[in-house]
């Protein structure tokens, strides 16, 4: 995550927003446009209903950035030129929330480093749609995290309440842990004593939910699976970054430390996908051979995916090695490890 950049884009993108939810019978909206300095063909639009970016590759953007869309609620891929353009209509959507999605297309397509943005607002001469439609507040956004659905709460506060809630559900990070990846992403405007309480309220209620859970839950399913697929010299990781490069680089890293030719292949899941299961969506597990065969795909996969069945997961994949492998009903309830 760029905050710098994430914190260049939200002003922009909720002055769009606002616009969008007072003058709803205006005959134009407002659009905020956003280009990487010395760098013209790196750019993204947002108006209050659709995304515009710059697409640099022949192939679908719905294979390419399939991880990163699945962020916006509703997200539609609605037109798209190879080498040139892609744009998504969506719905509800917090400015922070978007700001992340914009700072994350653009730093996988265009594998972007440290850079800076030139922002600027213009009006596009096109009817509004009516806020009640297709522009929810961010309340309506979270309702299943009471303690972040406040009204008093900045655009800021929300996101980082709901990416506490993420980090805490997810069950990888104890209390010290979630308290140091919250000073990476706090701003001027956040209550900080708020948020460090946050974590605490959601710690306790995640310690009352774990009593009602089963003995055995798809996490631990999930883990035993992992276990048997990395006996079988197929690297399996959980948690693997943020991205799907991350998750790569976190292979290679561990199939450097082993014996050489012993490794068939690999999968992971990363924190975006984590996000996702939190919140209830399933989640995807990224695979590959070391080979990057299409037989050696298909022979990984098939692995990977009878390993799952036989630990009691609910496995969709059409055996396509374009798409990643869906544990689309998984109920994540995993306990923080200590050790």
């Amino acid at each position: 995550m760029s905050a710098d950049q994430i914190a260049e884009i939200i002003p922009l993108v909720r002055e769009v927003f606002n616009h969008a939810q007072v003058t709803s019978k205006s005959s134009a909206v407002l659009c905020a446009s956003f280009e990487v300095a010395g760098a013209s063909d790196v750019w993204a639009q947002v108006t209050p209903t659709e995304l515009n970016v710059a697409y640099p590759l022949s192939h679908s953007p719905e294979q390419e950035l399939h991880d990163i869309i699945q962020l916006l609620p509703k997200a539609n891929l609605i037109s798209w030129e190879p080498m040139k353009y892609a744009t998504w209509s969506f719905v509800s959507v917090a400015p922070a929330e978007l700001a992340n999605v914009v700072d994350l297309i653009l730093t996988r397509l265009f594998t972007l480093g440290q850079y800076s943005l030139n922002g600027e607002i213009f009006r596009l001469n096109m009817p509004t749609p009516e806020p009640s439609a297709e522009i929810q507040t961010e309340d309506e956004l979270l309702p299943e995290m009471s303690e972040i659905d406040n009204v008093n709460q900045n655009d800021n506060e929300r996101y980082i309440a709901k990416a506490i809630h993420a980090w805490v559900w997810s069950g990888f990070y104890d209390a010290s842990r979630v308290n140091d990846m919250l000073d990476d992403i706090l701003e001027d405007d956040v209550d900080e004593m708020d948020m460090r309480a946050l974590i605490n309220r959601e710690f306790s209620e995640k310690r009352k939910q774990e009593r009602k859970w089963p003995d055995t839950t798809d996490c631990d399913r999930l883990d035993a699976a992992f276990d048997e697929l990395n006996s079988k010299w197929i690297i399996a990781i959980h948690n693997a970054g943020y991205t799907t490069s991350d998750g790569h680089e976190d292979v290679s890293e561990v199939h450097s430390k082993m014996p050489p030719g012993t490794c068939r292949g690999y999968c992971f899941y990363h924190g975006q996908d984590v996000e996702r299961a939190v919140a209830g969506q399933g989640i995807f597990l990224g695979f590959g051979d070391m080979r990057d065969t299409e037989e050696g795909k298909l022979e990984v996969a098939e692995i990977i995916k009878k390993t799952l069945q036989s630990h009691g997961l609910f496995v969709e994949w059409d055996g396509d090695t374009n798409k990643r492998i869906s544990i689309p009903r998984m109920i994540w309830q995993r306990k923080l490890r200590t050790s």
